[in-house]
């Protein structure tokens, strides 16, 4: 033959010592009646070590004549060639040719039989399967075998995906999984052979169902729903379920809603659908899609940086809110009062033009007439005003001092929170160790808020650079808003509970801010202001073992007055501590305190011991 011209050949290689020396179109055009499985194992190896090609004619004539031992050599083979690096010619070449010696010739009940076909790609063809040409792949999806059949060579061609680059993994998918799926008549798409939606989807695609759209699988299979199969979609089909008109499914306002209730559960994936829905969405995209979506993009704006939530608004809210009036009517409602647009439409509209004196007037209308909105609608609004957001709060701080106004609760809380998202996240370190300007921004900006702290915005404060002062101007600033603090929400619980203790406890420049202040009482006052209180004398002494309660007695509650006289603390004598309480009763400032110190004394007197040298003392 042409191959054999001119080749140095022998009629037989009996017994001969293969090695990687050996010249495999020699071998090829010789008599091999003496080659052994190992023998053609070890050609093989060599070409992939030696990195030496010969062309696919070669192959074959030699795979030809060892037909009888090739299916064994190639087990041999695929043992060892995981420490091997093959080329991807090579490979190819090689599937390229098995396929014609031995898979062209595998009778209809060969590729039926399950168990062969899983040992013939698993222990033969496995350390090629991610080289396979298009030829090849389109060659296996025209056999004639079952869904089973197919669902397990595409296990074959899944376990190897990180091997695949992506151009290999697409052929796979357009050169085998979709010829055999839509041309396959006994079970066309294999849909049958699944008990629903996530199985089908494992079971004929694999991780090759990232590379499909959502109306692809639906074509192939008509009861295929992918809002069952949410964990396993990418956020690029996550997003055409949200703006694709989608055969066979609910209503748009269902759909939006099931994707977004999922998105709570694993909200990193919010930016990457976002974007993914804003390259889908074109100027035709039903009403249906933008309305239900509003209102769930409000939440999902919040995990997503400032540039993208703009750009998220600015198609939908041209959709949405096409009526919203102009600026100038939109002003008018403000100056008039009426106020008969909502927060939403406000976000939504341009508001370039507005100042602080605008904003803190929309503010007033709706923390007075206590309209709650969320955090992320807030977020919106202060986002696109923040060069007046200072003087809007400043301005509005003024207005809610002068004229009481009575704002608390939900409503409050979620301006709070939007303003830690769009300016406090902002600040820098030297701004959270600043002490004249934290103290400034809390009591300046944020005063009319900070009776409706979250439980969030206390923690968010101690992940800051606090120093002892700054930590102690905030306190003061919380202190000060006190007296209007839910006791039924637990509000200046969770005051000491998130911000002040954990702070103190965890200080280690200076532990629980002692060095800081000058005495006892200084160190009460300015480390817990009227939340003071709510502690037990036992835990402020367990705090600050310097601490002399008898010092602060004017600060002490009759309870913690109580407590101090059965109490013995390390370096206070007995008689100093009771003499030094019964004159501060006695005298014009503590006289009022003087009954319920007592009734909290007896009580006391219940529960623990008081030595007989105190009773004499009292």
């Amino acid at each position: 033959s042409v191959i054999c011209a001119g080749v140095n050949s022998t009629e037989h290689f009996v017994q001969m010592n293969v090695s990687c020396d050996t010249s495999v179109q020699e071998l090829a055009c010789s008599q091999v009646t003496g080659l052994t499985a190992e023998d053609l194992a070890n050609i093989l190896t060599c070409s992939v070590s030696n990195n030496i090609t010969y062309p696919k004619e070669i192959w074959k004539l030699l795979f030809t004549k060892a037909e009888d031992i090739l299916p064994q050599a190639l087990i041999n083979f695929s043992r060892n060639a995981t420490d091997l690096e093959i080329s991807s010619v090579f490979a190819s070449d090689i599937l390229d040719v098995i396929a014609d010696v031995l898979l062209e010739q595998l009778s209809i009940g060969a590729w039926d039989n399950v168990n062969f076909i899983r040992s013939l790609f698993t222990y033969e063809l496995r350390p090629f399967l991610p080289f396979a040409s298009s030829d090849l792949l389109f060659c296996i999806s025209s056999k004639n075998f079952s869904c089973q059949t197919y669902q397990m060579i595409l296990n074959e061609f899944s376990d190897q995906i990180l091997l695949l680059d992506m151009a290999q993994k697409q052929r796979v998918l357009k050169d085998f999984i979709l010829p055999f799926l839509t041309k396959n008549s006994s079970d066309p798409g294999c849909v049958n052979s699944a008990n629903d939606s996530v199985e089908w989807l494992m079971m004929n695609f694999g991780p090759f169902a990232g590379f499909m759209t959502i109306k692809q699988l639906i074509s192939l299979n008509p009861n295929f729903d992918p809002l069952l199969v949410l964990p396993d979609l990418t956020a690029r089909q996550l997003a055409e379920v949200l703006v694709e008109d989608l055969p066979y499914l609910p209503h748009k306002e269902y759909v939006i809603n099931t994707v977004f209730d999922f998105l709570l559960e694993t909200p990193w994936q919010v930016p990457e659908v976002l974007q993914n829905v804003l390259m889908l969405i074109k100027n035709d995209t039903s009403c249906s899609f933008f309305t239900p979506l509003s209102s769930r993009l409000f939440w999902a704006l919040s995990l997503v940086p400032q540039d993208l939530q703009l750009q998220c608004w600015d198609v939908p809210a041209r959709r949405v809110w096409s009526l919203v009036p102009s600026f100038e009517e939109l002003i008018q409602d403000l100056v008039n009062g009426s106020f008969t647009f909502s927060l939403e439409q406000y976000a939504c509209s341009q508001l370039d033009g507005y100042t602080g004196e605008d904003l803190a007037l929309l503010m007033r209308h709706i923390l007075e007439n206590n309209i709650v909105y969320t955090t992320p609608v807030w977020k919106l609004l202060f986002i696109k005003t923040l060069t007046v957001l200072d003087d809007t709060l400043r301005i509005f701080s003024s207005m809610a001092g002068n004229q009481s106004l009575p704002i608390s609760g939900t409503a409050v809380s979620n301006v709070l929170d939007a303003l830690r998202e769009v300016q406090l996240e902002l600040f820098t370190h030297a701004q959270w160790s600043d002490a004249a300007f934290i103290s400034s921004y809390f009591r300046e900006n944020l005063r009319p808020y900070l009776a409706s702290v979250s439980r969030d915005f206390l923690s968010c404060l101690m992940t800051k650079n606090l120093t002892c002062q700054t930590f102690q101007d905030i306190v003061q600033e919380l202190s000060n808003e006190s007296n209007n603090m839910s006791a039924i929400n637990h509000e200046p619980e969770n005051v000491l509970r998130f911000l002040i203790l954990p702070f103190l406890r965890m200080n280690t420049e200076d532990p629980d801010c002692v060095s800081s202040t000058n005495d006892s009482v200084e160190w009460l006052l300015r480390n817990f202001g009227n939340f003071a209180e709510l502690l037990s004398l036992r835990e402020l002494v367990l705090l600050n073992p310097y601490f002399n309660p008898v010092l602060a007695l004017y600060y002490l509650t009759p309870q913690q007055t109580a407590e101090l006289m059965v109490m013995e603390i390390p370096g206070l004598p007995i008689d100093y501590v009771i003499n030094g309480v019964f004159d501060f009763l006695t005298q014009p400032s503590g006289l009022s305190r003087l009954p319920g110190v007592l009734m909290f004394l007896s009580d006391f007197s219940q529960k623990v011991t008081i030595p007989c040298t105190s009773y004499e003392l009292m």
